[in-house]
């Protein structure tokens, strides 16, 4: 049985990585490091109430 899921997840997250890191420096970094810091601050909050 083919894991179409895992495929599809897996061609997504290599699309996304390559636009990212071409893409990326376009970005400002002031708007990058808000990004991260609101990035960081989810994941906190998810590990918190999973906790």
């Amino acid at each position: 049985m083919i894991l179409t899921g895992t495929i599809v997840n897996v061609a997504a997250i290599c699309a996304g990585a390559l636009v990212g890191r071409y893409a990326g420096r376009f970005i400002p970094d002031r708007i990058r490091r808000t990004d991260m810091a609101g990035l960081g601050l989810a994941v906190l909050l998810i590990g918190l109430q999973l906790g």
